[in-house]
């Protein structure tokens, strides 16, 4: 939405508020009429920062006339006090006393919440706190002291220890008009219950100790102490040191009493699930320990920290991340089955964080840990997870995959290649480059570049080249103007894609789809009448005849005689190599003599760098136009296309049997990698003269596809660009 009609409307917003604000106050002894614009004010906690903070003044000034309304006012104020905008928060807290200043009823809720905002850290809004908590014990001493009391007794440990700080330097300011006697009896009263508390506290404590050493020594005859193992389960809705001893106490002592197995993960659960940041640590900590013993748990508890992993908390998440790896070492094939549990099913941020979490830290997994048969179940949910995928999730399920053995063997690398062909869609037979958004021609480039590199000698890459030349080519000048760029990516993967292709079925057609194309992009030298004329001559378009001119010269090995058995054809094809020829000649001379002589640093400048890529592209086109003008066309010729890394000769070595002939798959931003993240350099010089200029071309992120099968989705409505 336009940042100008954002204000307009907050603005409009504003306006709307100070006119309910008139009509209230001008209501008098009619105001209970006008429940509906006390609403419209409630609902102003909503809006923007300024409606909030005027809101929460306009609530607290008309609380005592709507009695109806009162449990919503006192949650939309509360809202305002939990807001993420200090200066709204302390807006809000300032306006709370107001709620119960003619309405003493209200008291003791107001200081019960007033004291669990005691726990703020921000210096200036504790000091807001103090302040209205104060004006609340004016009001109403003994109201007041019964909820603040309510969060000593019952409160969590930071929110008892400030409480009674509060009351140890404040409450001997207040006068004896505002401490009155019946009040003063009641804080003693509430004095000695808390004693009481603190006494039975430390008795608890003692007590579970007492528990834990009966157990210790009962050795062979645990078994028979259920009773003071139940009683350590009841511990977690003790004080925070008795839940933290629970945990340590439940996990220690899990594996002797099957029968309360249920109830002591229930236990451990609420643990986990604790307000205070402490006990959740210290509970997941020991998660781990319920199936150190017992094997058959282990799915459950992996299953419980997947779902953990949500957590917001760094050092929390650290600790999570600790135990699900400790399961992991445990028992791994049931650890995943916890964990993929959450990814197939689970909600979108623990699905997200569940894979992440894979993606770093399964490879650091011995073969000891993770063996063949946790392995072949990994690769097994990892097939069943694309099914519904985002463009982010299916690169991480692709990196998974790629470090278990179908990364590492020629059959393997077939596998996960057939498996990006589903995800790509290859066996629907068309292509749509104009559907909503471009989604076809984003997942067909990903899939294409995650494909690219299992290709080999013993991986065809025939299926994509097929596809690409029968359903994509007749259709690629359709993408979208202004999308060049990713037209040449297409014809870039293409021709990568060839350099695989060993044997391909009916060569002929897809030969005649590529030199379409060609032909398209090579055009007929300008008439003479029109050059001297001053016409303007054909644009040259470089970077795509490079790409479809290796394309063509690698499929047409498969179909030999595809130019000279026309004869027509061949000649007009030769006039227009002829043509071109010219062209390239001219440009390579100027780069090569701007080039002349530099050398080192002097090359990685951005000019020199594409001066560089611009003399392989051109010298690559001339190397391939003198291999089709022989009679007949050879198609000997070995390029390395210009997009490619040059590896130096003394580099480069025979792969082992088996392997791959080209850079394995990489997720990381190493120089090799470069083919994956596209990032390269398009020249198109303009005809005539030489042109120093370049675009780079960087994918856009991904987009999402709902469907019945595999393929990308935007489960959720979140789309598939993200982070991608």
């Amino acid at each position: 939405m336009n940042i100008v009609k954002v204000f307009k409307m907050s603005e409009n917003n504003i306006a709307k508020l100070y006119k309910k604000f008139a009509i209230l106050a001008d209501a008098k002894d009619k105001i209970g009429e006008h429940e509906k614009e006390y609403l419209e004010i409630l609902t102003a906690v909503k809006g923007s920062d300024k409606e909030k903070r005027l809101a929460s003044q306009f609530i607290a000034r008309f609380f005592k006339h709507f009695p109806n309304l009162s449990d919503q006012a006192i949650e939309a104020q509360l809202d305002l006090c939990e807001d993420e905008d200090v200066a709204i928060r302390k807006q809000a807290i300032k306006d709370l006393p107001n709620l119960c200043k003619d309405n003493k009823e209200y008291t003791q809720k107001i200081a019960d919440i007033l004291a669990q905002l005691l726990q703020a850290e921000d210096i200036n809004e504790l000091s807001v706190v103090h302040n209205s908590l104060m004006s609340v014990l004016k009001t109403d001493a003994k109201s007041a002291l019964a909820g603040v009391f309510s969060q000593i007794i019952k409160g969590e440990d930071v929110i008892r220890e400030r409480t009674l700080k509060f009351l140890t330097t404040k409450i001997k300011v207040l006068s004896a008009e505002v401490m009155t006697k019946d009040a003063e009896d009641f804080m003693i009263a509430e004095c000695k219950k808390v004693l009481q508390v603190f006494k039975m506290s430390e008795n608890n404590i003692a007590k579970l100790y007492k528990k834990f050493a009966i157990l210790a020594d009962a050795k062979d005859k645990i078994g028979e102490h259920e009773k003071e193992y139940l009683e350590i389960l009841t511990a977690v809705k003790g004080s925070d040191k008795e839940k933290r001893l629970a945990s340590q106490f439940i996990a220690r002592f899990f594996k002797h009493f099957p029968n309360l197995s249920d109830q002591a993960i229930e236990a451990q659960l609420d643990l986990c699930e604790d307000e205070d940041v402490a006990i959740r640590k210290q509970a997941i900590k020991d998660l781990p320990n319920l199936c150190k013993d017992n094997k058959e748990y282990t799915q459950k508890i992996a299953d419980i920290l997947a779902q953990l992993l949500q957590a917001e908390d760094i050092n929390e998440l650290s600790v999570v991340h600790n135990s699900l790896m400790s399961v992991l070492k445990t028992d791994a094939k049931s650890a995943l089955a916890g964990v993929f549990s959450q990814i197939i099913k689970g909600e979108d941020v623990i699905r997200e964080r569940t894979l992440k979490f894979l993606t770093t830290k399964i490879k650091v997994l011995s073969a000891e840990v993770m063996t063949k048969d946790a392995e072949d179940f990994m690769i097994a949910e990892c097939k069943k997870v694309l099914q519904d995928v985002t463009a982010e999730e299916f690169r991480q399920v692709m990196e998974i995959l790629c470090m278990t053995r179908l990364g590492k063997t020629a059959s393997g690398q077939q596998e996960l290649v057939s498996l990006i062909a589903e995800q790509a869609e290859l066996d629907r037979g068309s292509f749509n480059p104009n559907d909503p958004e471009g989604e076809s021609v984003e997942r067909l480039l990903h899939c294409l570049r995650y494909a690219l590199p299992y290709f080999s000698a013993q991986v065809d890459s025939s299926q994509y080249v097929s596809y690409i030349c029968e359903h994509v080519l007749p259709v690629l000048s359709e993408i979208p103007s202004g999308e060049d760029e990713l037209q040449l990516e297409i014809l870039k993967l293409l021709a990568e894609l060839c350099s695989h292709c060993n044997t391909i079925e009916n060569p002929e057609s897809k030969v005649e789809k590529i030199f379409k194309k060609l032909i398209e992009n090579m055009p007929l030298p300008p008439d003479d009448a029109e050059g001297i004329n001053g016409g303007e001559e054909p644009r040259l378009e470089f970077s795509q005849v490079e790409c479809l001119m290796y394309s063509f010269h690698r499929l047409a090995r498969h179909c030999p005689d595809f130019l000279a058995s026309n004869v027509d054809r061949l000649k007009d094809f030769r006039f227009r190599l002829q043509y071109f020829a010219r062209g390239i000649q001219g440009y390579i001379k100027k780069l090569r003599e701007a080039l002349q002589g530099k050398q080192g640093d002097e090359l990685k400048t951005d000019e020199n760098r594409i001066k560089v890529v611009a003399l392989k592209t051109t010298s690559n086109i001339n190397t391939l136009i003198k291999d089709l003008f022989h009679s007949p066309p050879s198609y000997k010729s070995v390029i390395s296309l210009s997009w490619k890394p040059t590896v130096p000769v003394n580099q480069k070595a025979a792969p082992a049997a088996g392997q791959k002939r080209h850079t394995p798959i990489t997720f990381g931003e190493s120089p090799n990698s470069k083919h994956l993240k596209s990032e390269r350099e398009i020249y198109q010089p303009p005809s005539g003269k030489y042109s120093n200029k370049v675009s780079s071309y960087t994918p856009r992120r991904g987009r999402g596809r709902g469907g019945p099968r595999g393929g990308f989705s935007n489960r959720g409505g979140r789309g598939w660009r993200r982070g991608y």
